[in-house]
């Protein structure tokens, strides 16, 4: 069933497909406008919002030079259909790109184990790395991720030292970045938000092998865990392709499942930290 979500999703990046004309309209006053009040225009048929922000951040430079005054209104996803504007007048269809790259370290505390008789402890740090990418638009796309983390781990046995644990996570989901709070010249703010299925395995665990000879639960190796993401992404440069990245991430889920009538019942239930900081370069293609 795993691997049959895994090959769905891989499906789905490669299927994705999306349509729109971009447009926007300015206004200009000045020496851009000689003997009139101000010219007005409309540019259309830009395939994406980014290619639409990009040629608006252009034009507020042109139509604001010296001796010129000028704005524009925001970018949509709709084309005005007036006389004289620039650009082809229609939808464009494009296969699935990639949008958004994060590489991203994050930090918090480690996960929870509960043992059997009720026993609780909690790792005390945990940091881990992160590659995410996300295909589609800007506004709605689909996810793929590979990370690789570093947990303090719990003692197994009550007054022992903690066993450290290292894991590697793979996770499909949809990530969204809706809207620019900001746009300048060279600035740009927007939120960033994400929902993933995580696949958690951990590698090197010596406690997760069955003695084939006295079977006896054991520690679990992988699990499903769920996360949320949400922050803010700085974009700057002329093109606002390179970005940084602050995002608080919400965790669900368990590893193991101590309880006697469980299908694979193990000897401990670890559950992920429920939250977790993380800091990103991003990059962020242009056409």
């Amino acid at each position: 069933m795993r691997f049959a979500v895994v090959a769905i999703a891989v499906i789905a990046l490669t299927q994705i497909a999306h349509a729109g004309s971009w447009s926007f309209s300015w206004t200009c006053a000045g020496s851009c406008a000689p003997g009139q009040l101000d010219v007005r225009g409309n540019e259309i048929g830009f395939p994406d919002e980014r290619s639409c922000e990009s040629a608006r951040s252009q034009k507020v430079q042109d139509i604001n030079s010296p001796g010129s005054a000028g704005s524009t209104t925001e970018c949509v996803d709709s084309d005005p259909g007036t006389p004289g504007s620039r650009g082809s007048i229609g939808s464009a269809a494009r296969a699935a790109r990639l949008v958004r790259a994060f590489f991203s370290v994050d930090g918090g505390r480690g996960y929870e184990a509960t043992y059997e008789g009720g026993r609780t402890a909690r790792g005390a740090h945990q940091l881990g790395t992160q590659i995410e990418l996300m295909f589609g638009r800007d506004e709605i796309g689909l996810g793929i991720e590979l990370g690789m983390r570093r947990d303090a781990g719990t003692p197994p046995v009550a007054g022992a030292s903690a066993d450290p644990m290292l894991l590697v996570d793979l996770g499909f989901g949809l990530g969204s970045s809706p809207f620019a709070l900001y746009t300048g010249p060279r600035v740009e703010v927007r939120p960033d938000f994400g929902a993933f299925y995580v696949w958690a395995n951990r590698i090197g665990c010596n406690r997760c092998t069955v003695n084939l000879l006295d079977p006896q639960p054991v520690e679990p190796n992988q699990g499903n865990t769920f996360r949320l993401r949400g922050g803010l992404v700085l974009y700057w440069g002329a093109s606002k392709e390179n970005g940084v990245a602050l995002d608080a991430l919400v965790q669900f889920g368990t590893l193991g499942d101590i309880e006697m009538g469980a299908d694979e019942p193990t000897s401990v239930e670890l559950r992920p930290p429920r939250l977790l900081f993380r800091l990103s370069y991003v990059r962020r293609p242009r056409d």
